[in-house]
């Protein structure tokens, strides 16, 4: 894969995993305040150390859907699309397999579940995408419900 390649597919997982988490801070806030609060979005929800699992949770405690079984699909979807933004986020292709490393090329990464395996970032993002479809819609919506109004005014 060219580097152009692999920042292509990186920015377009992090670029979608970031409105996904967006979303969920304004639903969070929206919760607790009844409006978005600006300190507390970028304080506490926005801190490296409030961790997107954390979020996670607290969005399933908030949304009350009757339909417990798909609550929990999405969830796990939502719990996979977290996965393999972390994939992009933290892992870098670095190691190289017969060539020399080049400016062009990126080399491989072992896959972090099975370092036997090599981590396929196209089949990665393919998967993030396809999760996406459903995960994206299902939180806009929760966006409606919960009565987050767009665009966001602090």
């Amino acid at each position: 894969m060219d580097r152009t390649r692999f920042w292509y597919l990186r920015n377009n997982v992090l670029d979608k995993f970031n409105n996904v988490e967006t979303m969920i801070n304004l639903i969070i806030s929206n919760y607790y305040f009844k409006e978005p609060n600006k300190d507390f979005i970028f304080r506490v929800l926005h801190n490296s150390y409030f961790q997107t699992i954390l979020r996670i949770d607290l969005f399933e405690k908030i949304i009350k859907d009757s339909e417990k079984e798909r609550m929990s699909k999405i969830m796990s979807k939502l719990k996979g699309m977290s996965k393999i933004r972390n994939y992009f986020a933290h892992i870098t292709p670095s190691y190289f397999s017969g060539e020399e490393p080049s400016v062009e090329k990126v080399g491989w990464s072992p896959h972090p579940e099975d370092p036997s395996k090599i981590l396929d970032f196209e089949a990665e993002h393919e998967k993030f995408f396809e999760l996406e479809k459903e995960v994206n819609p299902y939180v806009a919506n929760a966006c409606q419900v919960l009565g987050v109004k767009f665009p966001v005014k602090f």
